[in-house]
């Protein structure tokens, strides 16, 4: 599972937006359509350091932006059929 935070850049007079998006890896192949995401508005911001918090089990996940939840999943809303996924390592992605 790949975290990803999107940022808008800045347009005068548009409305601020971003995302959080999760993106998934089986058997060597990211499913980059399948991808979960929510628009957090302005939660996230330019210069504005958040805290961005992610729980998961191996088969569902909650998200949070400073200790507020803003989504939550489960592998089988995506893939109806998967298994529970085995956690082998943890990472930092940059983007």
């Amino acid at each position: 599972m790949i975290v990803n935070n999107w940022l808008n850049d800045p347009i005068p007079n548009a409305p601020v937006s971003s995302s959080i998006s999760f993106f998934f890896r089986s058997n060597g192949f990211e499913y980059v359509y399948d991808a979960a995401w929510t628009n957090v508005g302005n939660r996230i911001s330019w210069g504005v350091t958040y805290a961005l918090r992610v729980v998961f089990d191996g088969m569902n996940y909650t998200a949070f932006i400073n200790n507020e939840p803003f989504l939550y999943r489960c592998l089988t809303d995506i893939y109806p059929r998967c298994s529970p996924l085995l956690i082998n390592r943890v990472g930092i992605v940059a983007n």
